[in-house]
């Protein structure tokens, strides 16, 4: 054979294998993002239960737990520790970074008196980027809106009562008309 003849050779050979080989390529990335694509559901699913049971404990102890007496008091006290554990638990495997970060916030200011519910607000915040929401039309309070009376809020959409979470001199009053 002559050197033309086997460059003819290999090129005829190249024409076969090269669309081949691409052919599969593209297969196989697909397969792979797909594969990759149907993780990321089924993680955003879990996060969204795990979330979603965070944010209604922890609303139904907020805006409940001045109305109720003593007792129920120290029982909706103690399901909001095992809410607080389970979440926990939770967030070590399914949490993203700036999820944990955004708990860990949101949990030292509640121990502190100048807790508002506007921290929790930021976390509620966190959980919808982390599930795929971008916010980016969603300003502060608008979340709390949701969460508080319509007639809690002034003409310019921020809330007239105090929002501190401990030490709220506004619930005080409340509850010392209540009794």
């Amino acid at each position: 054979m002559t050197k033309i003849e086997i460059i003819n050779y290999i090129l005829e050979v190249l024409k076969i294998t090269i669309p081949a080989v691409a052919s599969v390529s593209v297969v196989m990335l697909g397969r792979y993002f797909e594969k990759q694509k149907e993780i990321e559901l089924r993680i955003r699913e879990k996060k969204i239960t795990i979330y979603e049971k965070f944010v209604m404990d922890t609303l139904n102890f907020l805006l409940k737990s001045q109305q109720y007496s003593k007792s129920k008091q120290e029982k909706l006290q103690n399901d909001l520790v095992k809410t607080f554990e389970e979440f926990h638990k939770n967030i070590l495997f399914w949490g993203s970074d700036s999820i944990i970060k955004s708990y860990n916030n949101y949990r030292f200011k509640l121990g502190s008196t100048d807790a508002k519910m506007e921290d929790f607000e930021d976390l509620i915040f966190a959980f919808r980027k982390d599930v795929g929401h971008k916010n980016k039309n969603l300003c502060k309070y608008d979340v709390l809106k949701m969460l508080l009376k319509v007639d809690e809020f002034d003409e310019k959409g921020k809330p007239k009562q105090s929002t501190l979470i401990n030490n709220n001199p506004d619930l005080e009053m409340i509850n010392k008309e209540g009794k």
